[in-house]
């Protein structure tokens, strides 16, 4: 809303993608700015999964893989202690 955004998210974002990734989130966003959004692109790009946590409809809703269409506090809950019983 013509404020500067803090460069260190697109700092990350840089590193991310040059150390690679196996798999990229959204949670509890609408994905309207760029610097969200373009991960989710990329990803499904190159064929990478990409999950969306999120109620409601997103800029990027019908482009993930894997979508929760529910609040991220319960199914992060649910997912941590899914991968704990996998090991």
């Amino acid at each position: 809303f013509g404020e500067a955004l803090d460069p260190a998210p697109f700092d990350r974002l840089r590193a991310v993608q040059k150390a690679g990734v196996e798999l990229v989130c959204v949670i509890g966003t609408t994905a309207a700015f760029a610097y969200v959004a373009q991960p989710v692109l990329e990803a499904v790009a190159r064929g990478i999964p990409t999950v969306e946590i999120n109620p409601g409809l997103s800029e990027v809703s019908d482009l993930v893989r894997y979508r929760f269409a529910r609040p991220a506090g319960p199914v992060l809950t649910e997912l941590v202690a899914h991968i704990a019983r996998l090991r």
